[in-house]
């Protein structure tokens, strides 16, 4: 780990054969794509995305789609989207989380719902409701069409707190 760091080519070879040989240990595997994932290096993007898209460890996965955050490639969303239904439940909010890192990457996941790629139900109305922190007008109008709940406070409680809340600063 510690060679891997420091940016050694040999290591992370090394670290890249590692993560995506199903033998070795979940726990040392995701301690590498970890690592990868804070020093990104160029290298490692192919093999990180491998895992990523076709990892069975739930676990390994997740940590391959959030190392990829530290990423900024065309490559990353086109991926993931072309997986997105087969994504397990436990996994996609990882995925999610990853596309809505960028405001170029939440739109395309919201431009497939919209072009029927796939349901809208296989995003969470607090997932569509954290797409508005990119303040995009084209966005925020896709995320009104398929996720009308998405302004609305999750439930009745909430709702109240928030209309008692309104009437106080009134």
């Amino acid at each position: 780990v510690f060679r891997v760091r420091q940016k050694d080519p040999e290591a992370i070879r090394n670290a890249l054969r590692l993560i995506q040989d199903r033998k070795v240990k979940r726990d040392e595997r995701v301690r590498f794509i970890e690592v990868l994932g804070e020093i990104h290096p160029a290298a490692a993007l192919e093999g990180i995305l491998a895992v990523a898209g076709a990892e069975p460890d739930a676990a390994v996965r997740m940590a391959a789609l959030n190392a990829l955050v530290g990423y900024d490639d065309a490559r990353i969303p086109e991926s993931v989207l072309r997986d997105f239904k087969s994504v397990p439940a436990e996994v996609r909010p990882a995925a999610l989380t990853l596309l809505n890192s960028r405001l170029a990457w939440a739109r395309s996941l919201v431009e497939a719902v919209d072009a029927g790629r796939f349901p809208a139900g296989l995003v969470s109305r607090e997932t569509a409701r954290r797409f508005q922190v990119h303040d995009d007008k084209k966005l925020n109008e896709l995320v009104a069409r398929h996720w009308p709940e998405a302004g609305k406070p999750a439930s009745s409680v909430t709702r109240s707190q928030v209309e008692r809340l309104r009437q106080v600063i009134r």
